[in-house]
């Protein structure tokens, strides 16, 4: 699915169960060679509506998933100085 495309697919907001599950497959089946599509879909689902309010009621499983999914990628291709911290930050785990 295009990034761009998210925000009209989870329209109005993203289930905490799927953000969940979207950040454990990315942490375990992202390859070096994914992470630039992983920044930009990342980036595009950060468009969803009420995804702050999403984030600011998610439970500590599912923020851990969403903390090793960026861990996952900045240990894949130094992605921490790119784009991460803004995006970790939007999804709660800066």
């Amino acid at each position: 699915m295009p990034a761009a495309e998210c925000r009209a697919l989870f329209s109005p907001e993203i289930a905490p169960e799927v953000l969940g599950a979207t950040a454990a497959a990315i942490a375990h089946g992202a390859t070096a060679e994914h992470v630039p599509w992983c920044a930009q879909w990342l980036a595009g689902l950060a468009q969803v509506g009420r995804l702050a309010m999403t984030v600011m009621m998610l439970d500590r499983a599912t923020l851990g998933q969403l903390r090793a999914m960026f861990d996952a990628l900045e240990g894949l291709a130094g992605w921490k100085d790119e784009g991460s911290p803004s995006l970790r930050a939007t999804f709660g785990v800066a």
